[in-house]
């Protein structure tokens, strides 16, 4: 799930991230928009669970890291835990970076 800073709120499967220095992005594919942050309610906030958003027939989108302001992605092991020399553990997360 992706909570922007304006309050809206999507679900949907977490496919990637592009990581350019001055355009990097989350992507995410069969998006729902689950809350937004309209003038419906009195605190700003409606649900508006609806169809699929989103371009193309995966109903992809890509949100802006800069827009984001939470993101959960359930069901990702991030590695395993490394014991360090003092008894404590470090999770380790390894990237492949393609040029």
């Amino acid at each position: 799930m992706i909570k922007t800073r304006n309050g809206d709120a999507f679900s949907g499967i977490f496919f990637g991230a592009s990581l350019e220095i001055n355009d990097s992005a989350y992507l995410m594919k069969m998006v729902q928009q689950i809350k937004s942050a309209g003038k419906g309610e009195a605190n700003g906030v409606r649900n508006d669970t609806e169809a699929f958003v989103g371009v193309g027939a995966d109903h992809a989108m890509s949100f802006d890291i800069k827009d984001v302001c939470d993101l959960t992605v359930e069901g990702v092991e991030v590695g395993n835990p490394e014991k360090l020399q003092n008894g404590e553990y470090l999770t380790v997360l390894r990237f492949d970076i393609i040029d």
